[in-house]
Formats: structure tokens, sequence, C-alpha cells
């Protein structure tokens, strides 16, 4: 964890030097650390009710991932994504179990279907979910530890305009796990940031 964390901060350090985009272009690559933190202090049961934890129960994930790419083409892009997650469910403050392991890995392709201008582009992406973890002697889960595939079309780009340098990320997509039981997911995800 401690070489995970050393790394990500590098790579936060050197980032304004770094000079990409999307498409990749060929034979250019790209590296992106995440870090996404999570917290709840309740649930939803099977007839979907809102609940609390028992006695002050919290739970907190912290996801590292580590986003990359490669150009093999102009409008296609062989992409990643290696997870690692530390998951922590306490009550009244004691730790009652904790979980630090890898995640559902992905790797697959993206095509771009359409460049409207240098400033936005439309894409199709299809990868392949791998989980890089055993089953798990615990009720906190990294995953479905089930492969995989998942399908998203996402529009991207920047305004050039308003909000000058500001980028936004649509997406939209299916994921489906293989194993027996497991569940197929609809998702959407909206970014909207500046640099």
């Amino acid at each position: 964890m401690r070489k995970l964390f050393i790394t990500f901060c590098l790579l936060l350090a050197f980032g304004h030097l770094a000079k990409a985009g999307f498409p990749i272009g060929q034979g250019r690559w790209l590296l992106v650390p995440t870090y996404t933190q999570y917290n709840a202090l309740g649930y939803w049961d099977e007839s979907r009710t809102s609940n609390l934890y028992a006695n002050n129960g919290k739970f907190r994930s912290s996801y590292l991932g580590l986003y990359g790419g490669v150009g093999i083409g102009r409008d296609v892009d062989l992409i990643f994504n290696l997870p690692y997650v530390n998951q922590i469910y306490t009550e009244n403050d004691v730790i009652v179990e904790q979980l630090q392991t890898t995640a559902d890995a992905s790797i697959g392709l993206t095509y771009y279907i359409n460049h409207f201008d240098f400033f936005k582009h439309l894409s199709v992406t299809g990868s392949i979910l791998l989980p890089l973890y055993q089953g798990q002697n615990t009720q906190l889960l990294p995953g479905f530890a089930s492969p995989g595939m998942e399908l998203k079309l996402g529009l991207a780009g920047t305004n050039t305009t308003r909000l000058k340098d500001s980028y936004y990320d649509v997406e939209a997509g299916i994921r489906h796990y293989f194993n027996p039981g497991e569940p197929t997911q609809f998702f959407a995800n909206a970014t909207l940031g500046a640099p």
C-alpha cells in the first residue's frame, strides 16, 4: 500500500507536466491516478427501506486506482484500470471488519465514433472485468468475484467559450457478470471539471 501511495503522490506532483487527451493517439500513452472515498451510515434492505447500521455503525470505502491507455490507432485506444480498495466497518468507533485488497480490473478497447471537432468526441468502449482477488472471509466485498463485461457510450469534451478550459464527460452503459446469480447493472456518470 505504501508503494502505491508514493506512486500516486509522484503522479500528482508531476501531473502538470503531462499533455494528454482523448483520443490518446497512435503510439502515445496516458496514466491517470484516481482516488474515491465513499461513506455510509446505513443501507437499503430488500424492501427498499433505508436503515441505519446498528450500534452507530459506519462504513467507509477508499478506492485507489490507476487508469491508463495506449493509442493503437487514430480512433482506437487500449484502456485499462487497476484498482485497490480499503474498506472499514465500525460500530461505536471500534473496527469490526476491515478489508484491503485489489478489486475488479478492467481492460478493453475504446473506439471514437465521431470527432465533432478538436474539442469533443463520441466513443464506445467494450471491456472485460477480471477479479484480482479470491473469495474473502468477511462480509466486506471488493466486488462480485466474477468475471464480466462492460459496454458504454461516452460523450466528452471541453468548452471553449463559457467556463474556458472546463471539461465534461458523460457516459452510460451496461455491466454484466458471468457467474450464475450475479447482476446485470446499468449505470450513468457525469463529470464536470476544471484543470
